[in-house]
């Protein structure tokens, strides 16, 4: 008899092991710069010294709104089923706040320009409103409130407003100080264009004892001093022009 010989030979098969890699989310306001993306192991389980290499990588894009959150470079070795998961990088508006400037005129003269400056936040880059600023109707002096008017700026800002006061005046706006006075006084004149002025002093009787200032202005707050050569006590008479 012929007797044939077997042997059984038994595979032992090692699978994969499967980690769960979750991506935290993650915000910013527009113009800063982006945290640092992060992530949890959210199933399964580094085995010895093994090691996550890599890092995630978000959608491009700096305007406000969703961005998601990728796995990137994101890697583990070959014994390892990856399984990602998204999450998303949110950009949200940036708040500035911008106050209007008090503005004046003299009744019957034209509106000077409507302006403003930022008072809360900063603008990113080379971000600028648009628009312009508006007043209430009216010609009659009094006062009236400025706008916001037609100032915009991008949806990656929300946009705050402090309004002022538009003030139309009767005439000119005047302040003497101190009055009385022993060896000085001091005027302050507020103008809203170019303008020649002439500011003179004159006794009761009408001569002219002083010419204060004689010339060409530019808009704004002026400020003259007149000191008389000889002082005595009564009234003077000062003509602005």
């Amino acid at each position: 008899n012929n007797a044939s010989l077997f042997s059984i030979i038994n595979f032992f098969t090692i699978l994969k092991s499967e980690i769960v890699i979750t991506a935290d989310g993650k915000s910013k306001i527009y113009g800063e710069t982006d945290p640092v993306l992060t992530y949890q192991i959210t199933s399964g389980s580094l085995k010895g010294n093994d090691m996550i290499n890599g890092e995630l990588s978000r959608e491009a894009g700096e305007n406000v709104g969703t961005y998601a959150v990728n796995q990137g470079t994101l890697e583990l070795t070959s014994n390892y089923t990856v399984v990602f998961i998204k999450a998303d990088l949110e950009i949200t508006a940036r708040y500035v706040t911008v106050t209007a400037d008090a503005r004046k005129k003299v009744l019957g003269e034209p509106d000077p320009e409507l302006t403003y400056h930022l008072t809360s936040g900063t603008m990113v880059g080379e971000d600028a409103f648009s628009g312009i600023l508006s007043r209430r109707k009216g010609e009659d002096a009094g006062r009236y409130p400025i706008g916001i008017g037609t100032l915009a700026v991008s949806d990656d800002y929300i946009l705050g407003f402090m309004g002022a006061d538009f003030t139309i005046t009767a005439d000119y706006e005047i302040k003497t100080f101190p009055n009385p006075f022993t060896d000085h006084i001091s005027f302050e004149v507020e103008l809203n264009y170019d303008s020649g002025v002439t500011l003179e002093i004159f006794r009761l009787s009408g001569i002219k004892t002083a010419t204060i200032f004689s010339g060409k202005v530019k808009p704004g707050l002026h400020h003259f001093d007149y000191i008389p050569e000889n002082t005595s006590q009564g009234l003077l008479i000062y003509q602005f022009t």
